[in-house]
Parts: structure tokens; C-alpha cells; sequence
């Protein structure tokens, strides 16, 4: 890819949507009420003292319910190199006075994001129960499906009293080792006093509905509307936008519900198409050729479905592998050459001085801007820290270990291993380069992503490096950065102090380089790692590596599983439709690994490298 292709994408946050679920909620509308629960989310920087926080936008009105599942979602757009909080307040909707506050919880977005499934539950402040956080790349294209069912043969539990008929309709998002998790989308409305009910035509954002993925499995269930307590489930199926269109396609084509392995009623799919949006498409398009990159086949055009959309590319997998586990590891390296001739680390023009007050120098200011972002996604929170440009017995060193330990413990052990080193007995050399940490980086990256793909996982590296002014062999630090781009490595250089960095503009098109004090804090960290997300994804496609399908069981446990699930036995592919003409939708695909990452050699680093305890 180009440096144009690229830069070009580096303003294109990536959509997502956030969708919430509630588990036991404190009720407080009172003695024979059921609280009716919405959720108000709103977005916020924890580290900008004073800031408002942001109103994304609310849910819903679920009534009667203590656990509610809301259907709404809140989009948003998100970037690699932001930090930002969740929050999501609950409330009791009343008619006749002031909405009841029924509790809160704040979520970090990127470890919601980290998580597997991409999904996290946490325990409800000032209230009671627990609301869980599920976050899903959203594909933007405008497309609907136009959908109307009805029902017959229906049985009945409570015939006695008043008939009211509705159907949900879930995407699946994951499972554990028992069920399929499903994610509510959509809930209609009630069909009243009618064992044949027919709802009335409604249009669902594809989007929304299944990602963009005709074949993504969808449950449909059929409920008896009661209120002061659970709605009964009528019947239950698994089925897909593609099947809803075939049946709509061929006459006298119908699902079955079923209650476990008992039939109950036949949903029949009355009318079912796709309305495609032509501008978004063509939009779409357009960034595709501009950009000179496509990672998608979201649509596939098919003689059945004339004017379905043909290689719409959506921007893309990178959330995809964090929710599959894909580790994210760091190396940092760190520059102790001179800045002037007779430059000494300890003094107060030094740009290595460390103050007494505690104020931070700009080295520091960088590690806790771009660190403190990326350890998130990295589950040990181990990171070698290696400092070049020293000279000790009369030999300039390019890669040596900074403090006791090969691997130091997340931001704070980063600081303290740099400051270890300061106080160490060495001269500053005059020169510089960055080729061996960049080797090393590499042979790290290769033994972490080896290591990961022998336990079913996958493993990127980000190469910090920081410095204070150009190498003096560019073209030997451009071979290095060449030689590292068949390993799972991004490199990023960030420039401190006022040196003139102009001739660093020859590496851009091979890492990404940004200038300090060109920037705030939170705008360094959104630049620094604004390529990572596109030069990871780009490497594990190329070499037909796709992220593995997301396991759920470590984060709901048993119990609170139900959240998600619709608790029953998996359903029968042969029950589902009436006909057996009518293709199955097919099982997500599993992980492929490229045959070269079966025997990759282990780390060896730089053979001259300096042990700390020798300085």
C-alpha cells in the first residue's frame, strides 16, 4: 500500500455500535409494579478534568422487565489511538412524575473492545444487578430489508385471556461450549386477539440486522405479550436473511417453530426483499479506488437476488481480531545519544532530566501518551524496553536492555527501567541508529506471533521507538524496516525535542513517524497509531490468516450467560424449514494459518547486546 492509499484512511474512524443488556435490576417503581428500564449512554475522557461529558444517545422503553434487552443501538465512530469511558445510566420510565434513577456503570471502551467476543459485563453502581456491553464494527451501507410475516397453527398457552402475539429477532454474536449467544435486534409489535396474526410491513437497516451478512444465523421468536411477568416463548427458530429471502422468493414456503423438538406453529414469510442504497454504494466505491485497498466481499451478486450489491468495501476486520484474541504486544526503545557535545543526561537542558518535582520530561510524556494505549490490548502487560546510543569501554551500543529486567511490567516499568538506565555509568555517543532495535523488534514479533498461533491465537507487535534527532546510516535503517515487513511488526517513531527531522520523511512510506511537539497528549497517541489498525489487518490478510470465530464461555459464566442466550438446546438444522430445497445457512469460517509460521526460529537478539548489570 502506498503512503497516499494509507494517509488517506487515517481521518476514517472505525464505525462501531454499542448495544446494552441489563440482568436483574433493582426494582423501584414500587409494591405490585415492574420498573419499565431504558439506558441513557453518554461518552467521556476521564483524564480531561471539567470536560461534559457527550450524550450518544438512549434505548428504548422496555416494559415490565427487570432484565431487559434492548434492541437500540448507539453507533459510534472510534479510533486506535483514542482512549474515551462509557457511561450508561438506567431508568425507570413514569408516566406521572419524574423518571426513577435505577443505577449506573462506566465502561473502558478499549477494554470492552480487548475482550473476547468484545463484549463486557459489569456489576450496576447505586443499584442493584449487572448490564453488559457489546461492541460490533458497523458496516454503514443504507441497505433495508423489507420484511412482513405472519403466523398460523399458533397454540395458545393462556386462551382464556387476551391474545397478545409479538416476534423478536436476534443475531448471533458468539458462543460458549453449550449455546449460541444472541444479540436482540429487533422487537414488533403486538398482534392483538388473533391466532393467525399478520404484522404489519416493516424495514430493518441490514446493517443493524446482520452486519451485511445475508448468511449471519438469526433466531426468530414468537412471544405471548404479559404483563407483571415473563412473556411466554410460543416457539423458536434459527434462520438467516437469506433463507427469509429464498422463502419469500418461492410460494407456499414456511419456518417452523418449535418448542425443542415439539412443533408449534409455522411462520410464513409473506414478503421479504432488499433495498439497496445506491448513493452509499457508490460512495463506498469511490473510497475503495481512491484508497487502492479492498478487504471486503461483503455482498456476492447471485442470480436469485438480482441488484444485490457487488465488492462494497467496508473498512473493517481490525475489530474482528481483537474480539478473536489477537494479542497486541510492544517493544520500546528509547535514544541516550548526545543531543550536543558536551549534553549530559542529568542536567536541566538535558531532554533526559529528570525533575524533582515530578514533572515529567518529554520522553515520559510520550511512554504514558502512547503506552498506556496500547498495553491494553496486550494481556501480561510485558514489554522489553531497550535503549541505542551509548558508548561504554570505548564501543557504541545500538541495543541494550534497559533496567534488571528483559520484560518490564506495563507504563510504570517502562519509566522506571528509563530512569534505572540514566543513572548508569555510560557516555552518550554522538551517533545513532536504529537498525538493530528494528532486527530485534522483528525477531521478537516473529517468536510472539509463533508462540501464539501454537495456542490457537494470533500476536502484532508495535515498535516504539523515540529519539531525538535522524540516524546517521538512513539508508541501512531503511533496509532494516524493508527486511521487517514479512514479520506481524508496525513501526513507530515519535520525534522529541526541536531537532530538524526533515530527512526522516524518506521512512514514512514504511512506519509512521510523528513529531512531539507538534502535538497535545491525546492527539500524539491518535496520529502515533492511527496505521496500526490497517497494517495489522493488511499482514494477516495477505496471508490468508482470518480472525477465528470469538469464544464467549471465560466471560458470562453460567448463570449469567442468560443474558445473551435464549437458554435452550441448540435447534435441529432439519426442523427449521419446511422445505428441504431450501439451502441451510452456512458455519462461520475458521482460522487458516500460513505454513510459514509453523517453524520460526526463537528471539536472538543483537550478539554485542549489553547486559545492565555490566554498566
Amino acid at each position: 500500500m502506498d503512503r497516499q492509499s494509507i494517509d488517506s484512511s487515517l481521518n476514517l474512524g472505525i464505525k462501531t455500535q454499542l448495544s446494552l443488556q441489563a440482568l436483574r435490576l433493582k426494582n423501584v417503581s414500587g409494591f405490585l409494579k415492574i420498573s419499565d428500564p431504558y439506558a441513557v449512554v453518554s461518552k467521556f475522557h476521564p483524564q480531561k478534568q471539567g470536560e461534559k461529558p457527550q450524550k450518544l444517545g438512549r434505548t428504548e422503553v422496555i416494559k415490565n422487565d427487570l432484565s431487559p434487552k434492548w434492541s437500540s443501538v448507539i453507533s459510534l465512530d472510534w479510533n486506535f489511538g483514542e482512549d474515551f469511558f462509557i457511561r450508561v445510566d438506567v431508568y425507570d420510565k413514569m408516566k406521572k412524575s419524574e423518571d426513577r434513577f435505577m443505577g449506573y456503570c462506566e465502561f473502558n471502551f478499549s477494554t470492552i473492545l480487548r475482550s473476547e467476543g468484545s463484549m463486557e459485563l459489569k456489576k450496576v453502581q447505586d443499584g442493584k444487578g449487572r448490564i453488559l456491553a457489546h461492541v460490533e464494527k458497523f458496516k454503514e451501507t443504507g441497505d433495508e430489508l423489507s420484511l412482513q410475516l405472519s403466523a398460523n397453527n399458533l397454540r395458545l398457552i393462556d386462551r382464556g385471556a387476551e391474545i397478545l402475539v409479538f416476534f423478536t429477532i436476534s443475531k448471533k454474536v458468539g458462543h460458549d461450549k453449550t449455546r449460541k449467544l444472541w444479540k436482540l435486534v429487533y422487537r414488533s409489535d403486538c398482534v392483538r386477539n388473533n391466532e393467525e396474526p399478520i404484522w404489519e410491513k416493516m424495514k430493518l437497516n441490514l446493517s443493524t440486522l446482520c452486519n451485511c451478512d445475508l448468511d449471519r444465523p438469526l433466531l426468530l421468536e414468537l412471544l405471548d405479550y404479559k404483563k407483571r411477568k415473563n412473556n411466554p416463548i410460543l416457539g423458536r427458530v434459527e434462520t438467516s436473511v437469506r433463507q427469509l429471502l429464498l422463502l419469500s422468493a418461492v410460494s407456499n414456503k414456511s419456518l417452523r417453530l418449535h418448542i425443542g423438538t415439539c412443533d408449534v406453529c409455522e411462520i410464513l414469510v409473506i414478503k421479504a426483499s432488499l433495498a439497496l442504497n445506491e448513493s452509499v454504494r457508490a460512495q463506498s466505491l469511490r473510497r475503495k479506488e481512491s484508497t487502492n485497498y479492498d478487504n471486503s466481499i461483503a455482498y456476492k451478486r447471485e442470480s436469485i437476488f438480482p441488484g444485490l450489491t457487488e465488492n462494497l468495501n467496508v473498512r473493517s476486520r481490525f475489530l474482528e481480531y481483537l474480539s478473536a484474541g489477537c494479542e497486541l504486544s510492544l517493544c520500546v526503545s528509547i535514544d541516550f545519544s548526545s543531543c550536543t557535545d558536551n549534553a549530559v543526561a542529568g542536567e536541566p537542558q538535558s531532554l533526559h532530566h529528570i525533575n524533582e518535582t515530578g514533572r515529567l520530561n518529554e520522553y515520559e510524556i510520550v511512554i504514558h501518551a502512547v503506552v498506556s494505549l496500547l498495553i491494553r490490548y496486550d494481556s501480561d502487560n510485558k514489554v522489553p524496553v531497550w535503549g541505542f546510543g551509548v558508548e561504554f569501554n570505548g564501543e557504541t551500543r545500538n541495543c541494550f536492555q534497559c533496567g534488571s529486567d528483559v520484560e518490564v511490567d506495563g507504563v510504570n516499568g517502562i519509566i522506571d527501567a528509563y530512569r534505572s538506565t540514566l543513572k548508569k555509568n555510560f557516555a552518550l555517543s554522538k551517533s545513532k541508529d536504529w537498525s538493530s532495535v528494528i532486527d530485534n523488534a522483528a525477531k521478537f514479533a516473529r517468536k510472539a506471533q509463533n508462540d501464539a498461533v501454537s495456542s490457537g491465537g494470533l500476536n502484532y507487535t508495535v515498535l516504539l521507538i523515540l529519539s531525538h534527532g535522524i540516524v546517521d546510516d538512513l539508508a541501512k535503517t531503511i533496509n532494516a524496516i524493508n527486511e521487517s515487513k514479512s514479520t506481524p511488526l508496525s513501526i513507530i517513531i515519535v520525534g522529541v525535542g526541536g531537532a530538524d527531522f526533515g530527512e526522516i520523511t524518506k521512512l514514512e512510506e514504511r512506519c509512521t513517524f510523528v513529531k512531539f511537539r507538534d502535538h497535545s497528549s491525546a492527539s500524539l497517541s491518535k496520529v502515533a497509531l492511527s496505521k496500526v489498525p490497517m497494517q495489522l489487518e493488511q499482514y494477516f490478510m495477505e496471508r490468508g490468516i482470518s480472525p477465528k470465530p470469538s469464544r464467549s464461555q471465560e466471560i458470562l459464566d453460567e448463570t449469567e450467560a442468560i443474558i445473551l442466550s435464549s437458554n435452550t438446546p441448540e435447534i435441529p438444522s432439519g426442523h427449521n424449514i419446511l422445505d428441504n430445497s431450501v439451502p441451510t445457512i452456512s458455519s462461520f469460517p475458521g482460522m487458516t494459518i500460513d505454513s510459514q509460521f509453523l517453524n520460526v526460529s526463537a528471539l536472538t537478539l543483537e550478539t554485542n547486546m549489553l547486559n545492565p548489570k555490566d554498566m
